[in-house]
C-alpha cells in the first residue's frame, strides 16, 4: 500500500478490498481517525487487526475507535463487551439496534443504561423512552416519572403482556398505574382494566374511568373478586344503580 498523504491513505482505505493494517500504523502522518476509517470496512478487516487494535491502549483511549472496536462484527464478544461500559447512552442505544446483536451483547447493554438510569436527567430519561428498543421496555415500565411512563405506554415494543406486568405486579407504583390506567389502548382491554382495578395501588381517582368502560355483566364479577377494594364496590354499587333507573 504505498502511501503517499493523508488524502491517499483515506482513499486506500475507503477503496482496497483488505487495507493494511500494520502500513497504516507504520504510516509516518499516522492519525487515529485512519483507524475508525479503517474499522468501518466491516468485511475487509481480519479479528486479528482489532485485537491489535484493542490491545493499544493510546488507540484504544480515543472514544470513536472504542465505539467503532464495540459495534464492529468481527470483534471478539470479550472485547466488545468489556467497551461497551465506555460508550455513551446514545451511543448504547445504537449498538443495540445492530442485527444479529448477540444475546451477550444485548443483556450488557441493557445492563449498562440500567445502571446510569439514576444518574440521568430526566430530560435524558424521556428521550432514552422515546428511542427505545425493545429490550429496554422492561426496565422503562418500571420507571417512576409520568413523562418517562406516558412515552413507554405508548411506544410500538410496548405489548399487551407488558401492560398486564405493570398492572399486576405487587411493586408496581401508584404513578405507573395511573399512567397506564389513562393510556385508552390498554384501559379499553378488560384483563387490564380489571388488574388496574384490584391492583391495592391504583389510585381511587384512576378507577371510576375504568369502571364505566365495563359492562354490567363484568362488574358483576368483578364486584366478587376478593381483590377489590371497598371504594371500587361503592363506586360499583352506583354505577349499577345509575344503570338501572
Amino acid at each position: 500500500m504505498p502511501f503517499v498523504s493523508e488524502e491517499k491513505v483515506v482513499a486506500l482505505l475507503n477503496e482496497q478490498d483488505r487495507p493494511d493494517w500494520d502500513k497504516l500504523l507504520n504510516h509516518p502522518s499516522f492519525t487515529s481517525k485512519w483507524v475508525v476509517i479503517f474499522l468501518s470496512r466491516s468485511r475487509a478487516i481480519e479479528t486479528e487487526a482489532i485485537r491489535e487494535i484493542y490491545q493499544n491502549r493510546e488507540l484504544r483511549r480515543h472514544y470513536n475507535i472504542g465505539l467503532a472496536i464495540v459495534k464492529h462484527v468481527k470483534t471478539p464478544p470479550a472485547i466488545a463487551l468489556a467497551m461497551m461500559n465506555t460508550l455513551r447512552w446514545g451511543d448504547l442505544l445504537n449498538v443495540l439496534r445492530q442485527p444479529r446483536l448477540s444475546g451477550m451483547m444485548v443483556n450488557r447493554g441493557v445492563q449498562i443504561i440500567e445502571e446510569r438510569l439514576p444518574r440521568m436527567t430526566l430530560g435524558e430519561r424521556v428521550s432514552l423512552a422515546r428511542r427505545a428498543v425493545r429490550p429496554l421496555i422492561r426496565v422503562l415500565r418500571t420507571q417512576n416519572e409520568a413523562q418517562v411512563l406516558r412515552i413507554t405506554f405508548r411506544h410500538n415494543y410496548f405489548t399487551y403482556e407488558d401492560a398486564m406486568f405493570v398492572a399486576s405486579y405487587p411493586k408496581t407504583s401508584t404513578t405507573a398505574l395511573a399512567t397506564l390506567a389513562q393510556i385508552p389502548k390498554w384501559a379499553r382491554l378488560k384483563d387490564v382494566t380489571r388488574a388496574l382495578i384490584v391492583h391495592p395501588r391504583t389510585p381511587n381517582y384512576a378507577i371510576l374511568p375504568l369502571l364505566k368502560g365495563l359492562s354490567q355483566h363484568d362488574l358483576d364479577v368483578l364486584k366478587m373478586d376478593p381483590r377489590i377494594s371497598v371504594y371500587a364496590k361503592r363506586l360499583i354499587a352506583r354505577l349499577t344503580q345509575d344503570k338501572s333507573r
